[in-house]
């Protein structure tokens, strides 16, 4: 979709141009920072042949409202509009308003028409995207008060939602890819070697990654709804949930296996097996999670493009490294089983000299 301004002191022209291989069933285009509360202009050609123009308002990422009463009432240039070519034009006009070099617009499209002509219809969500950016049409307004076209145009700043978004995703990795692996890793390299493994292991798991997990994923349900969207409505949102709820399963896990213990166990319980397999598990689903968020999710959002890609090298070489510090705690594994069964001896030992301290004489 291509957006032109051909702006003079009264009116401005605005001409939006289908592009790609896919025909619009309709564009849109919003003059504000966000589609909240921004006033729009939504075009589409109808089933037989003609335009409809609609101008509606919405308070987040919903179905906008027509705007009956709209500050700057949008006029169809039929003359402009040729919505029946391979890619449609459709061009109107608005008065003009505001900072000619600064227009802050945001725009959308959508694969489907509207159900029908009218102008209150019902829209489908824009799936052929949506953004935000800043147009100059500073160069439109010529001295002789004839009007050039332009396309330049820059990116908006961060809207709050988007710094809330970033925010989310620098403490759901220091979380979940740094403190939790931590913890697992001092569990599996230092268990055998310190008494303390244990209270570090407690610690790094649940006293400082909790703060971690509880803002990041507070942070990611309060960014959905500034921007109102949809909560737990795609794979990204639906993950960071069932990760949050395991971590805490986890956590409560962790908790049963070290306080409650059977004095006469003869072997490792069941439930420290399940304790090291979920606890990977979570890790592993977590580096799919962090990808998925800085590949797919971030751009689906914002329409700001890919990050850079510093932030994949990153994570390559910790999603490698990761796995190799684990391998090499497992040759700790003879020495650990051989600690245990030193220790199950020493309180059979124990069990029996309490027994026989406890036998009464024969009379």
């Amino acid at each position: 979709m291509c957006i032109q301004a051909t702006v003079n002191s009264s009116t401005t022209v605005y001409q939006l141009t289908a592009a790609g291989s896919t025909t619009p069933g309709y564009m849109a285009l919003g003059f504000g920072t966000e589609m909240s509360d921004a006033p729009m202009v939504i075009v589409w050609k109808d089933t037989a042949g003609g335009v409809v123009l609609s101008q509606r308002t919405a308070p987040g990422h919903v179905q906008p409202k027509p705007d009956t009463a709209p500050a700057r009432v949008a006029i169809l240039d039929a003359a402009q509009t040729s919505a029946l070519a391979s890619q449609p034009v459709y061009t109107f006009t608005v008065p003009t308003s505001g900072d000619a070099a600064n227009q802050k617009l945001i725009w959308a499209a959508a694969s489907a028409s509207p159900d029908d002509s009218s102008s209150n219809a019902t829209i489908k969500f824009h799936d052929l995207g949506f953004g935000s950016f800043i147009l100059d049409a500073s160069s439109s307004l010529a001295q002789n008060g004839t009007p050039a076209d332009t396309n330049a145009s820059k990116q908006l700043p961060l809207a709050s939602w988007e710094k809330m978004v970033i925010a989310h995703a620098v403490f759901f990795v220091i979380g979940f890819l740094v403190l939790l692996p931590i913890g697992a890793l001092v569990a599996r390299l230092l268990r055998t070697s310190v008494p303390w493994w244990f209270k570090v292991h407690w610690a790094v798991q649940f006293y400082i990654t909790l703060p971690f997990m509880v803002i990041a994923f507070a942070l990611g349900v309060a960014a959905v709804e500034s921007h109102g969207g949809e909560h737990f409505n795609d794979f990204h949102k639906r993950t960071g949930l069932a990760l949050f709820i395991l971590y805490f399963a986890q956590c409560a896990l962790g908790a049963i296996i070290h306080f409650i213990k059977s004095p006469n166990r003869r072997r490792r319980p069941g439930q420290n097996y399940i304790h090291a397999i979920l606890g990977l598990t979570i890790i592993g689903l977590a580096i799919a999670q962090i990808r998925s968020g800085y590949a797919v999710e971030w751009d689906k959002a914002t329409r700001r493009g890919k990050v850079g890609n510093a932030v994949n090298v990153l994570w390559v070489v910790w999603v490698v490294a990761l796995p190799l510090l684990y391998i090499g705690g497992l040759f700790l594994l003879p020495r650990q089983w051989r600690q245990e069964r030193e220790a199950r001896e020493m309180r059979e030992k124990r069990g029996m000299t309490d027994s026989r301290k406890s036998t009464c004489p024969s009379v």
